[in-house]
C-alpha cells in the first residue's frame, strides 16, 4: 500500500480542507453577531444611553412652545398628552438626522404601529426654507418645528438627532443624543 499517492496527503486537499473548515467558521461567525445584533436593542438600558440635556427620565415632558407646518402654535404637552410617544429631535441639514430617518424608513419605525405615535420636532431659526429636507417625511409622521434657541435655553437640548420617549402618564422614559442604530421598534414599545 503506497500512502504517499493517497489524496489525503496531498497539500491541495489540505489548502481545500482549510478553505472549507474556515468560511464555515466565517459563515457561523456571522450569523451568530447579527443574532447577537439583534438582540442588542432589548439589552440597552435608557440609563446608558447618551444624554447631554438637563432633562432626567420621569421628569415631566418640557412645555416648549411648538408650531405645525402651517405656523400654528401649540405645545409639546398638547401633543403629546396621555400618548406613548418617540419625539424625534432634527436639525435641518443635519445627516446623521437624515440617515436616523431613512433607517426608520427602511425598518417601519411608527409606521405598522398604533402602539405609540412619531413625531418629528424640528429645530430652526424660524426660516422655513430650513425644512425642504424632512418634507419628504411630513407625510410618513406628525412634524412640527421649534426655535432652536428654546431648545437649548429650556432643556440644554442642542446634539441632533435627539430621541425623547414619552409615556402615557406624560413622564421622559428616554432620552437619547446623536444617532442610534440600535433602537428599534421592539425597543420602543418596551421602554414608552
Amino acid at each position: 500500500m503506497k500512502l504517499h499517492n493517497s489524496p489525503y496527503l496531498t497539500g491541495s486537499f489540505y489548502i481545500l480542507f482549510g478553505g472549507i473548515v474556515l468560511f464555515a467558521a466565517i459563515f457561523f461567525g456571522i450569523r451568530a453577531g447579527l443574532a447577537l445584533k439583534s438582540a442588542q436593542s432589548a439589552d440597552i438600558s435608557p440609563e446608558d444611553m447618551p444624554n447631554l440635556t438637563s432633562m432626567k427620565i420621569g421628569d415631566a415632558v418640557p412645555d416648549l412652545v411648538i408650531h405645525d407646518l402651517n405656523g400654528v402654535e401649540t405645545s409639546l404637552t398638547k401633543i403629546t398628552h396621555g400618548k406613548r410617544t418617540i419625539t424625534a429631535v432634527l436639525m435641518p441639514g443635519c445627516e446623521p438626522c437624515e440617515t436616523l430617518l431613512n433607517s426608520w424608513l427602511q425598518r417601519k419605525v411608527g409606521l405598522d404601529n398604533e402602539d405609540y405615535q412619531v413625531i418629528l420636532l424640528a429645530a430652526n431659526d424660524g426660516d422655513s426654507s430650513d425644512l425642504e429636507e424632512i418634507e419628504m417625511f411630513t407625510g410618513i409622521y406628525n412634524t412640527y418645528t421649534c426655535d432652536r434657541y428654546e431648545l437649548e435655553n429650556k432643556i440644554s437640548l442642542s446634539t441632533f438627532p435627539s430621541l425623547i420617549g414619552i409615556n402615557n402618564k406624560d413622564e421622559i422614559t428616554f432620552i437619547s443624543n446623536g444617532f442610534s442604530p440600535d433602537l428599534d421598534s421592539k425597543y420602543y414599545s418596551e421602554h414608552l
